[in-house]
């Protein structure tokens, strides 16, 4: 029966039959990590099992696929199918970029790229992609490069013990609990009582029992071999000590500082909970303890797989995973913080902030804001009226005009226009940024006028009273012009004259750029353009 191992240059004398089932189980890249997954084999590796038969008598090879299948020509090389941050690590271990390096398969840019992105975020490169302390130490140990990760920020915690159980029970690649468990018992003798994949499989490696716990004896062995060792490696002295309870949150915190991305809030889908950390959204394994945790809002991963429902779609499962409050992640700093509302109450202000992770908001406090946090609340008391309330009118229009010489400027149809289109509260921001404003107190020295655009120069303005006029008059009617430059549109809005009429396409501007509708009292109406 044919396999990976067939595929060797062993020569296994006798063998007169080949069945090649025409599957292999291989890895395949997939959104920046190597995934082991079954798929049809390529036609290098059957015609390998196929040579197995015959080579000391005659032979044959059964095929379990049809005739017309279509295989791929060879295997993908391991470059094109594995992570590429140990190579990244390594490379920058020597001082060298991996752009720099010759390659006899070129790995691609996109899996380089993500390979990086994922050692930024582990702390192990700088920004110029230089190796840091923690990246050197991460190199350092016989570990994939997230489960390294874990054991350096636990060495830094204090959190060693729970970390290097967990660490090992993952490094085996395979499942430690026998499959189709069930829910986790009432009884605080089961190794799943806390609805948490992590604390299972610490106190399995650490007293779990094959039999009486449904683990899988031989990866429990290697899990504790793994454990043994890496205790060696981290410093940890003596025999472990079995009946240590596991600190959940500890870990998980702990898990959070060394990889904010193992972060996941829930999403409420319509069959289904899905779970994300701001990227792509990820399921919960039908076999995982925390699958029956009562009012999950947020999880921990430690680890996920990937699973191909079909050719064309793959799903990622969180395989380990514990249940954690929202606190948690505001607590470690995880995500990012706004201004949720800014009222002002005599000559104080009230500013509620909120930390959003993954568009979810997992805190709320009020502060005496200062920095950004104090001009997005300026932003919102000028755009809510309650600050400088007679200039609002003013700052649309000039900002609306503004936005809508630097349209006209990529267009080629005006000069002398250098700015970006920017919203009211990214040009209220971005005012108060350069007039310094670092806290409230600092309102005292600024005007009204100190938030508004620039006036356009002269030759600028009249380019745009030409082709955008605030006033269109045709032989029917008069309109007032309103433009939408986010969405790209002209409305012209009725006034006087006959109604109802669609005006003909000659008798307005050009409005160059932009969709033109007519408030032709019964709904809009497109103009052809």
């Amino acid at each position: 029966l044919a396999t990976n191992v067939a595929e060797t240059s062993v020569t296994v004398p006798g063998v007169g039959v080949v069945i090649d089932s025409g599957l292999v189980r291989r890895t395949r890249y997939h959104r920046g990590r190597g995934f082991l997954t079954l798929m049809a084999v390529a036609e290098d590796s059957a015609a390998q099992r196929a040579g197995r038969a015959g080579r000391t008598m005659p032979g044959t090879c059964l095929r379990l696929w049809q005739e017309a299948g279509r295989l791929e020509t060879s295997t993908p090389p391991e470059i094109h199918r594995e992570s590429l941050l140990p190579l990244v690590l390594g490379a920058a271990a020597c001082g060298a970029s991996v752009d720099t390096l010759a390659f006899l398969d070129p790995p691609a840019d996109y899996a380089v790229a993500a390979a990086r992105e994922e050692a930024l975020a582990l702390g192990a490169l700088d920004a110029s992609g230089t190796m840091t302390a923690t990246g050197r130490d991460l190199f350092g140990l016989p570990l994939d490069p997230p489960l390294g990760r874990l054991l350096l920020e636990a060495k830094r915690r204090g959190t060693l013990p729970d970390a290097i159980d967990l660490v090992a029970a993952l490094a085996t690649g395979r499942p430690l609990f026998e499959r189709s468990l069930g829910a986790p018992s009432d009884d605080p003798r089961d190794l799943r009582y806390a609805c948490c994949d992590a604390t299972a499989l610490v106190l399995a490696v650490r007293r779990g029992r094959p039999g009486e716990d449904r683990l899988i004896a031989a990866t429990l062995k290697e899990a504790r071999s793994i454990a043994r060792r890496l205790r060696r490696v981290m410093g940890l002295a003596g025999d472990p000590d079995r009946e240590r309870p596991v600190d959940r949150e500890a870990l998980c915190r702990t898990a959070l500082a060394a990889d904010p991305r193992s972060a996941h809030v829930a999403r409420e889908r319509r069959r289904h909970v899905a779970w994300s950390n701001g990227g792509t959204e990820i399921e919960l394994a039908r076999e995982s303890a925390a699958q029956h945790a009562e009012r999950v809002e947020a999880l921990v991963v430690f680890e996920t797989r990937a699973l191909a429902k079909s050719a064309m779609k793959t799903s990622i499962l969180a395989t380990c995973a514990s249940p954690a409050p929202l606190p948690w992640f505001a607590a470690e700093g995880l995500g990012r913080e706004r201004v949720a509302r800014a009222k002002r109450q005599g000559d104080a202000y009230v500013v509620e902030v909120e930390r959003v992770f993954a568009r979810k908001v997992v805190a709320t406090r009020r502060v005496v804001p200062e920095g950004p946090l104090a001009r997005q609340a300026v932003a919102q008391l000028v755009m809510a009226g309650d600050l400088f309330g007679g200039i609002l009118p003013s700052l649309r229009q000039r900002l609306d005009t503004q936005n809508l010489a630097a349209r006209l400027a990529t267009r080629g149809l005006v000069e002398g226009v250098d700015l970006p289109e920017l919203d009211l509260a990214a040009w209220l921001e971005q005012q108060l940024a350069e007039l310094g404003l670092e806290q409230m107190d600092d309102l005292a020295l600024l005007t009204a006028e100190d938030l508004l655009p620039p006036e356009l120069p002269w030759a600028v303005a009249q380019v745009l009273e030409r082709e955008f006029p605030k006033e269109v008059r045709t032989r029917e009617a008069r309109y007032a012009v309103e433009i939408d430059v986010a969405q790209g549109e002209v409305t012209l809005r009725y006034l006087e004259g006959s109604r109802g009429q669609v005006p003909r396409k000659s008798a307005l501007p050009a409005f160059v750029g932009f969709k033109v509708k007519v408030d032709t009292g019964r709904g809009m109406a497109l103009v052809d353009r």
